[in-house]
């Protein structure tokens, strides 16, 4: 005890005589302090939520109300925004479906620039209402309900009716119903997987099943899955048959990006890159649906400022030795036309009439192009 007390006095003197040791010393305390901190508290609700309903959740007795206070967590606390920008992007992932995209093209409410504002209003004010209140009426998720007393908070029931009092004005069918519904349950925790601190935990999905599929009964949707995996194979196969290239899937997306991007100035060129994240959030299904086009695999000219900028930059700090430009046939090339400059457009029917001796068959388009075929009818003309 003598050692440990008398090795801390000669810590504390070597402290107390160079002052940068200090304040370095104070700093580093604070930091692991605070981060230590935040490590407690950050897990505390999880841990709360998980000690409360995990029991119930195993027996499979979780009730909607239950789930929606298991759903809140993420939602409300752990990441907000993250799956905020989840449910956004779920809905506009509905409008790779061609039946989904041209009902609400014929709605006039995405094409028009006074109208669309309010609309992504209205399903947001709805949407985060029968989220956000709760679902039973009740603040109390054990209480059954009573038909004898009011609803505490009616809100969540009154903002599902009047959805389904809009929907019911269209001819929706049951599978986009189920569709879209199943990308609320499933979108959040993939976009928890690919962007969050921390994954949604098995419970944590199970009960965004349970909660949305009481929300898809109240809305008449039939045949729901009755397990999370089940809902999951139903959701991807839909996909795989229905979610297909479509005009009205591009015409749509283009409108709700560019409502979107509203407030993203197009100077220097950073409108143009904000679209560009968009469409890579999408998954390759989706961007193929709605008609973007794929990144290109070959390094692209500036075509902005800001990308020239960024090239420039990337010359300086030595990730490219030169900047891109024509000289490096960022259009493309031919293969018959590869080589130094000088013999660009030289041996082009040579390298064909070589190829086509290798493969032992003849070598047409888009192989091989129309200017080649021609000289060689001319040739074979004349001899």
């Amino acid at each position: 005890m003598d050692n440990i007390l008398r090795l801390l006095h000669l810590v504390l003197d070597k402290l107390n005589s160079d002052p940068v040791i200090l304040r370095a010393s104070i700093g580093f305390l604070a930091v692991t302090s605070y981060l230590c901190l935040v490590r407690c508290l950050r897990w505390r609700r999880y841990h709360d939520i998980h000690r409360k309903y995990e029991k119930k959740w195993r027996e499979g007795v979780l009730t909607p109300a239950e789930a929606q206070e298991i759903r809140l967590l993420s939602s409300f606390y752990d990441c907000p925004m993250l799956l905020h920008k989840a449910v956004a992007f779920a809905l506009f992932k509905t409008y790779a479906i061609p039946s989904i995209s041209k009902l609400l093209l014929s709605t006039k409410e995405l094409s028009s620039s006074e109208r669309m504002p309010k609309r992504f209003a209205d399903t947001e004010i709805l949407i985060a209402t029968f989220v956000g209140c709760p679902i039973s009426g009740s603040h109390d998720t054990t209480a059954p309900p009573d038909p004898t007393k009011p609803a505490e908070d009616p809100r969540a029931a009154i903002a599902l009716a009047r959805m389904n009092f809009i929907h019911s004005k269209y001819k929706i069918s049951n599978d986009d119903y189920l569709y879209t519904l199943s990308l609320f349950i499933l979108e959040p925790a993939r976009w928890a997987d690919l962007y969050s601190w921390r994954s949604l935990s098995q419970m944590e999905q199970e009960a965004f099943f349970i909660f949305y599929a009481d929300v898809g009964r109240k809305m008449g949707i039939t045949d729901i899955p009755e397990t999370l995996e089940e809902l999951k194979a139903w959701s991807e196969a839909y996909e795989e048959v229905y979610m297909v290239p479509a005009e009205t899937n591009n015409l749509v997306a283009g409108y709700t990006v560019a409502e979107l991007l509203y407030a993203v100035p197009k100077k220097f060129g950073m409108k143009a890159f904000a679209e560009r994240v968009v469409i890579a959030l999408l998954e390759e299904r989706v961007r193929i649906a709605m008609l973007y086009k794929s990144v290109p695999w070959y390094k692209e000219e500036p075509k902005g400022r800001l990308s020239y900028v960024f090239a420039k930059l990337a010359v300086m700090l030595g990730i490219y030795a030169a900047m891109p430009g024509p000289q490096f046939r960022s259009q493309g090339y031919r293969l018959e036309e590869v080589g130094p400059q000088q013999f660009e457009g030289a041996g082009v029917e040579e390298v064909f009439n070589n190829a086509e001796k290798f493969q032992g068959c003849p070598i047409v388009a888009p192989w091989r192009p129309a200017t080649a075929l021609r000289s060689e009818v001319v040739d074979r003309s004349h001899s």
